[in-house]
């Protein structure tokens, strides 16, 4: 056996350094992919104190980085289709409410790692895309306007980098009364696709 390995010690040498190779391939692979994991945008949509429609919307940075609140933007699921209505700023009528927030004009703005925003309450939010596509402004939204789900999108710059980002989380309009909300996943979906980032950026004006 020594004397096999002797007469053919060049050709184990190329399969050891092929071996190893590979090895440290793999262990570059895990660290990278660790890395990305790490860098990943991740923005939670979440609700706060409750499940009722009057239950709060929160936005959670879950990324290392800090990221700029560009736009959030509602979808209405009505019997007759769906309306997608940016609610970024408040409305006119709603800044006497708004005075005492932190940003009483829009809800633009930075959020640091592990930062969370408050942008108000699901109903608050769907009356105002509601009067925004046009429909008619009661004060029950989901029975009102017949309101079957609403859909949270939110678009932001992510960190030094300044690349477009987005999340979104949908929410069905369940119960007798119309007053109750059931996430659709368990999880805030991340928008990283090419696709998506794309449909996003038509919906934001954003240039590609």
């Amino acid at each position: 056996m020594w004397s096999w390995m002797a007469d053919n010690a060049q050709v184990l040498n190329i399969w050891i350094g092929i071996g190893t190779l590979l090895v440290w391939l793999f262990y570059a692979h895990l660290l990278y992919s660790g890395f990305r994991r790490v860098r990943q945008s991740q923005i939670l949509i979440t609700q706060g104190g409750g499940t009722s429609i009057d239950s709060l919307c929160l936005i959670t940075n879950m990324s290392q980085e800090s990221v700029y609140l560009k736009d959030i933007i509602l979808s209405l699921y009505v019997d007759d289709g769906v309306h997608r209505v940016s609610v970024t700023d408040f409305e006119n009528r709603d800044l006497e409410a708004a005075a005492s927030a932190e940003n009483p004009i829009t809800r633009q703005g930075p959020l640091s790692s592990d930062q969370y925003i408050n942008v108000g309450t699901f109903r608050f939010l769907a009356r105002q895309a509601a009067r925004a596509a046009g429909l008619k402004d009661l004060d029950d939204p989901g029975e009102m306007l017949g309101i079957n789900a609403l859909k949270i999108t939110v678009v932001a710059i992510y960190g030094p980098s300044g690349s477009i980002i987005a999340a979104q989380r949908k929410f069905n309009i369940i119960g007798d009364d119309n007053e109750h909300l059931e996430a659709e996943y368990v999880s805030t979906r991340q928008m990283r696709g090419m696709l998506a980032r794309r449909r996003v950026r038509r919906w934001v004006g954003q240039p590609l």
